[in-house]
């Protein structure tokens, strides 16, 4: 049995097939926004496109009626590592936005704790680090766990770091492109 609002069949690939170009169009405007800057049309269409997408890529459990992120997530599974004062942690990427992560970890570090986040790009194999904060740990309003990990939220990133969370969104955009197709 199907939930409500569920597709099935070659309805879900046509209905995918045609948000990929919308998928992309917005990944090109969020970057863009975070470098340079939109014109109010465009962040208009930025934000129309983020409406559309959310209602096919859920962003989590905002507050009825308020957007409490900035940035839209979509799905990433990526392998980091995490340092705190206690150890070093091996922990799995699990959604990215431009903003911010969230890892799945069975140990997240208490909310507000500051670290840094060492990333391993596999096209090169260089290691980045990148400041992190804690901001939630996935607990529902009602207090249930969803999934155990954590919710960053990036630091000052220089350009470096800039281009290098750039570019794990679009490998993001591409990788949910691909699965949707």
């Amino acid at each position: 049995m199907r939930r409500p609002g569920e597709e099935t069949g070659m309805v879900a690939r046509a209905s995918m097939t045609r948000l990929l170009p919308l998928l992309r169009e917005f990944g090109a405007l969020d970057k863009r926004r975070c470098r340079e800057g939109l014109t109010p049309s465009e962040y208009q269409r930025l934000m129309d496109l983020k409406h559309t997408l959310s209602k096919h890529y859920p962003q989590g459990d905002a507050p009825e009626g308020a957007e409490r992120r900035q940035h839209m997530r979509l799905p990433l599974r990526l392998l980091v590592q995490y340092k705190t004062r206690d150890a070093l942690h091996d922990a799995v990427i699990t959604n990215v936005s431009r903003g911010g992560l969230f890892i799945s970890t069975a140990f997240p570090p208490e909310i507000g704790t500051q670290f840094t986040l060492c990333i391993r790009i596999d096209a090169t194999g260089e290691a980045v680090d990148l400041p992190c904060e804690v901001v939630s740990h996935n607990v529902g309003r009602d207090f249930s766990t969803r999934a155990l990990g954590m919710g960053l939220r990036f630091g000052n990133l220089n350009e470096s770091q800039r281009a290098v969370v750039d570019g794990l969104f679009d490998i993001a955009v591409e990788q949910t492109a691909d699965q949707d197709a």
